[in-house]
């Protein structure tokens, strides 16, 4: 991935995260946004089968309520952008970053006493803390 794509996909998860956070949803017109830039800027070798596939093994989550539609579409845009294997890895990755800050969190408020339910957990910013840990694992100095 160029250096400018890195930077633009790094800014547009930041947005998405800052509306999830905020909103708890992220809104079309900004997810739309980010495909257009994404289309004009692809450097993927076939974006359309990048987004068929993942459209194909995100959709099931959303059925079964795993993750919320917005995340999907997040997902499925991030995925004609950065191509489908890494928008797949960055899923599972996410999902092992999201079990360990509901378990964290979880032991941290049993020790505090605290009688808090745990609800609507914006999933963005464990897609954003996966992205960030690919690219450091993968060496990209800023």
């Amino acid at each position: 991935m160029h250096s400018y794509m890195f930077y633009f996909v790094l800014l547009f998860f930041c947005g998405a995260v800052g509306f999830d956070i905020k909103y708890r949803k992220i809104p079309n017109a900004y997810i739309i946004f980010g495909f257009l830039a994404f289309v004009l800027q692809s450097q993927a070798g076939h974006p359309q089968l990048d987004l068929l596939l993942a459209t194909i093994l995100l959709f099931p989550f959303y059925l079964v309520k795993v993750v919320g539609a917005g995340d999907v579409k997040l997902l499925l845009v991030l995925s004609y952008g950065i191509g489908a294997s890494r928008a797949i890895e960055l899923f599972i990755d996410s999902m092992f970053i999201t079990a360990a800050a509901y378990l964290i969190l979880t032991l941290f408020l049993r020790i505090m006493n605290e009688n808090i339910k745990i609800q609507n957990y914006p999933y963005s910013v464990s897609l954003l803390a996966a992205y960030c840990i690919q690219i450091a694992i993968e060496g990209w100095v800023l």
